[in-house]
């Protein structure tokens, strides 16, 4: 039987319910269908941004419904294609004009076959007659348009529409969403307000962006930033001043080309250390152990290291640092490969020794590496204390790396011993897969940009209450937010400087 779908464009301006894509059933005393799942695929190229949508709802009740699907669109939008799903396979629609696409739908309702018709109604929302909706099944639509992403004093900014006016909507499922990056120059800044996305970046000219949530409340619009530039570290301000009397507020986003030359790359002094208490026993140790040998397989030459594990005692794997090279690093994960966990977790003391192997050398970053659930039993183990410890014997060229293994990490522990020696931390859940967490660290950690921050303002304006205070260094793929307040007025410049190595950019 042959199946037919039609579109039609036409000027109605009716109210429409400003939602993430509703299916609402042609009788009125049924609900808006539940929402299964919904995915998004972006792909911006040079600001032109094509977006399709798949989305999936559940009929529940027991007979087949004819439906009204709307969705929102950016404004200016233009339709490429649509689709819906009959008999489990997927059916593409024409363009066709209005009035024959109308008589087309109304034809094909009439002998009960299965059509969509989608009609632009104004104020960006795209409406889609859908029929006939199989009792107790789901029904899945795709569409795809092409927009411009708009772009403010350099400032790129990509939105996908999913606030509602009302009650906010949710999936049964999964909320996918992933942009794919292109530009002919370097990408930087990228950065969501809106949601917590992951960053992956194949080279500097590309990045592919994620999120994903299960059961997700559908409550806020997806936005995402970014810029391009040529020079080896962009700089975006973005300003606010309520009133022309009163300070003002800023967002300053810093980030780096993520590709440097090898001179700007400063070789490093590494040491490891590996939680194996027994509250890392099973999965927690095997995960660790993982994101400790690949740390040691991507260590490059020039880069000296150390191990450490500890339990109730502590115990390192030579007692100084080591220069790479193919033997040391495979001796190293054969002694990893020998580490159980047993006992308690001295949390102060492993990273007393860890900090004693530090050799001052002002040239190279100290870097610490920290494998742990971070749950201290042994020795000192008031959390305040052991942060206290650490900065006490801490100096200005140390930055410690925290990764949290389990799904019950002392999190704000963790974060702070990052914060307070200008690293990140990284957490994995037992069930997650590590591979992803451990090479996103370790590009940070082995790759650094710029340490030693500070930023100011030159000309009449003046910064205030900067938050973070002591910034963090800028590394490899990641991206530093600065907030704060601002007075004065007129031009000014902000002037970023920090340490690659011994010289000072």
């Amino acid at each position: 039987m042959r199946r037919a779908l039609a579109f039609a464009f036409i000027l109605a301006l009716p109210a429409a319910s400003q939602a993430s894509g509703l299916l609402i059933p042609i009788e009125k005393q049924l609900p808006p269908l539940a929402m299964v799942n919904h995915t998004v695929n972006v792909a911006i190229e040079d600001q032109v941004a094509v977006t399709t949508i798949e989305q999936s709802f559940r009929n529940h009740t027991n007979r087949q419904l004819e439906a009204t699907y709307i969705l929102p669109v950016p404004k200016g939008a233009s339709v490429r294609k649509f689709s819906m799903w009959v008999d489990g396979k997927e059916v593409p629609g024409e363009l066709v004009e209005a009035a024959k696409a109308r008589k087309i739908y109304t034809d094909i309702v009439h002998r009960t076959l299965d059509p969509g018709l989608l009609e632009y109604m104004g104020n960006d929302v795209l409406k889609l007659r859908v029929f006939p909706v199989l009792p107790k099944s789901d029904q899945k639509v795709k569409i795809s348009y092409s927009s411009i992403a708009d772009s403010d004093n350099g400032n790129i900014e990509y939105r996908y529409p999913l606030k509602t006016d009302g009650k906010a909507l949710t999936t049964l499922e999964k909320f996918t969403m992933t942009v794919s990056l292109k530009s002919q120059h370097a990408v930087q800044n990228i950065y969501s307000p809106s949601h917590a996305i992951t960053v992956r970046r194949p080279n500097e000219r590309e990045a592919t962006i994620g999120f994903e949530n299960n059961q997700a409340t559908l409550d806020k619009d997806f936005q995402l930033f970014y810029t391009t530039s040529n020079k080896d570290v962009g700089l975006t301000a973005l300003t606010h001043r309520p009133s022309p009397g009163q300070p003002g507020y800023f967002m300053l986003l810093v980030a780096p080309r993520a590709e440097l030359s090898k001179s700007q790359q400063a070789p490093r002094d590494m040491v490891f250390v590996l939680d194996s208490s027994g509250s890392m026993r099973g999965q927690r140790l095997t995960q660790a152990k993982a994101a400790m040998k690949y740390c040691l397989a991507n260590l490059s030459p020039g880069d000296r290291f150390n191990m450490i594990h500890f339990a109730t005692a502590v115990n390192n794997y030579q007692d100084k640092l080591l220069e790479v090279s193919p033997d040391a690093l495979e001796q190293g994960k054969r002694w990893i490969d020998n580490v159980e966990a047993t006992g308690g977790t001295a949390i102060d003391g492993a990273m007393a020794q860890a900090m004693d192997m530090n050799p001052k050398d002002m040239s190279r970053t100290y870097t610490i590496v920290f494998f742990t659930d971070g749950r201290p039993t042994i020795g000192e183990t008031n959390p305040d204390r052991i942060l206290q410890n650490v900065a006490k014997r801490n100096s200005s060229n140390t930055r410690i790396f925290p990764f949290g293994v389990g799904d019950d990490v002392n999190a704000t522990m963790l974060d702070q011993m990052a914060e307070q020696s200008r690293a990140v931390s990284t957490y994995v859940r037992e069930t997650e897969d590590i591979e992803a967490k451990v090479s996103s660290l370790y590009a940070k950690i082995s790759r650094p940009v710029l340490a030693n921050l500070k930023v100011v303002a030159e000309g009449d304006v003046r910064l205030s209450e900067i938050y973070p205070q002591e910034l963090p260094d800028l590394f490899h793929g990641g991206q530093l937010v600065l907030f704060g307040r601002y007075t004065g007025q007129g031009h000014a410049a902000l002037r970023l400087t920090g340490n690659v190595g011994k010289e000072l950019k």
